[in-house]
């Protein structure tokens, strides 16, 4: 199975929303004792409470996923002494799609169009409408967006953030699998206004140069799920990373350079720790020092040709590197239904064992 493949289950933020909420109509709900009565200036509708919301048939293909996260969800609220609610009605569940897909409740033609939908499971069919629509595409871009180029404003001669999120919002419009859509964004040369996923990079431009440093903390949180960033000037003081580990992930960076013509690789430039950086200072013994481009594990991974970002990005989205996947997740996780699966949303734990039936 090629990463490509592979990776199309996990985002397209839109087909791992589609995900989470199949899964949001089995879910159990404190409120599910409220009932929908129309409004009064509608009379041609009853004024009868809808009958709790009968569960939709989950699709074949996902049919594993989602008995996997049951037992998980059943082994948590276990462990925690709490027993579900009743299952939440079908107009409870719409509106929380909404919410979660949209950024906005369904208007009256939505919910009027629901209620008289008498098909089984429409509350599959509402959610693969709604997520048709663009305006999901664009809210998933504008929660995600942060995460990936920060809440800076950035120089703005170099960097536009409306670029990169309605590009981000374009991605995800059309389905595209998650590994490519950070290909670009790792990997992408030319102008921040003609190629919007080089904004990624751009947002870390200070004083005319690109930040590597900046640049290898927000991959590995945001496509890593660690917080390896701690480790720019000293071992971490909780985990198993090591400065020389965070460097090598800067060093991924060193190529890229801002021209005339936008973002570029030169293969002369090298990652470079001045004697006077905070990280030097923290080993003095060792002064001023050339790095070169490594990743913290799975080197085998990495690839020997192309350029240093693109290598670094092959590595990332490399299909035995499950951190990849368990970091998207667990951030779609977070941004449908409020709380992520485990906090903080990028940190964490290493992966057990691949033999292991654990998110």
């Amino acid at each position: 199975m090629t990463p490509s493949t592979r990776r199309g289950r996990w985002l397209p933020a839109l087909a791992i929303a589609a995900i989470g909420l199949t899964l949001a109509v089995a879910s159990r709900s404190p409120l599910a004792g409220a009932r929908h009565t129309a409004v009064p200036d509608e009379p041609s509708q009853p004024l009868v409470p809808n009958p709790a919301e009968p569960e939709a048939a989950v699709p074949p293909a996902l049919a594993d996923t989602v008995a996997a996260v049951d037992r998980l969800l059943a082994a948590r609220w276990k462990d925690a002494g709490i027993e579900p609610a009743e299952p939440a009605e079908g107009l409870t569940v719409l509106r929380r799609a909404w919410l979660a897909l949209a950024g906005t409740i369904p208007s009256l033609e939505e919910v009027r169009r629901f209620e008289n939908d008498p098909r089984p499971g429409r509350i599959n069919h509402a959610i693969e409408s709604l997520l048709a629509e663009r305006r999901s595409a664009e809210s998933l871009a504008r929660r995600l967006a942060p995460a990936l180029v920060g809440n800076e404003q950035g120089q703005f001669v170099v960097f536009r953030r409306d670029r990169f999120t309605t590009w981000l919002a374009d991605q995800f419009h059309a389905n595209r699998p998650w590994d490519a859509t950070v290909r670009d964004m790792i990997a992408s040369r030319g102008l921040w206004t003609d190629t919007p996923a080089v904004n990624f990079v751009t947002q870390a431009v200070e004083q005319g140069r690109v930040n590597a440093d900046k640049l290898a903390g927000r991959v590995s949180r945001a496509f890593l799920g660690q917080r390896i960033d701690c480790a720019q000037c000293h071992d971490h003081p909780f985990a198993a990373w090591k400065q020389p580990q965070f460097e090598g992930l800067a060093a991924c960076f060193a190529q890229a350079r801002l021209t005339g013509v936008g973002i570029e690789d030169d293969p002369r430039r090298v990652h470079t720790i001045d004697a006077m950086s905070p990280a030097a200072l923290a080993m003095p013994m060792q002064g001023s020092r050339n790095v070169p481009p490594r990743v913290p594990y799975g080197s085998e991974w990495f690839p020997d040709a192309g350029t240093h970002r693109e290598n670094l990005a092959s590595w990332i989205v490399h299909q035995d590197n499950r951190r990849f996947d368990r970091a998207i997740v667990n951030r779609a996780w977070w941004l449908l239904f409020g709380k992520a699966w485990h906090e903080p949303v990028d940190d964490l734990p290493d992966p057990p064992p691949a033999s292991v039936d654990a998110a």
